[in-house]
């Protein structure tokens, strides 16, 4: 899968403010208008490059396909960093609201036992995620590096 933000030269998971702005400032340096005067290979690569950027732009411009993307990066991100060791269904994960770390924090937690004693942890965003982009979710163990993936049925 293609990184769309490293087109931009911008982190992963920049905000729609930080890519519009730097989208702008890319369009207007390397728009073939703008090249009017420049040798014919650079133009040229100018070109395929403004094409390259418009393309992610159309992309991480609206909200709700960003929200796929970004789901979408940070799932091949966990998959190319962990060995998935077990799938679990949500329904193998008990509410724990005493778990939170921050007494502030009023999000649920659903938690699952890893075999070393550590914890595999969701929190309610996680599932709104996945109520959203039906695409199984990878986590970690709070304590070990094994990971689980969690699906909704």
């Amino acid at each position: 899968m293609e990184n769309l933000y490293e087109l931009f030269e911008l982190p992963d998971f920049s905000s729609y403010e930080i890519v519009k702005s730097r989208f702008q400032e890319l369009a207007r340096k390397l728009h073939p208008d703008k090249l009017v005067n420049h040798k014919e290979s650079n133009t040229k690569e100018a070109s395929n490059q403004f094409i390259k950027i418009k393309e992610a732009w159309n992309t991480l411009s609206d909200p709700g396909c960003k929200l796929q993307y970004d789901y979408k990066l940070k799932q091949c991100q966990n998959e190319s960093s962990y060995t998935v060791n077990e799938v679990l269904c949500l329904e193998d994960f008990t509410l724990n609201t005493d778990f939170a770390d921050d007494e502030n924090d009023q999000e649920e937690v659903y938690v699952n036992d890893c075999r070393c004693g550590g914890r595999y942890e969701l929190i309610q965003s996680d599932l709104n995620e996945m109520k959203h982009i039906p695409v199984p979710l990878i986590i970690g163990c709070s304590n070990c590096s094994l990971c689980v993936e969690v699906t909704m049925q």
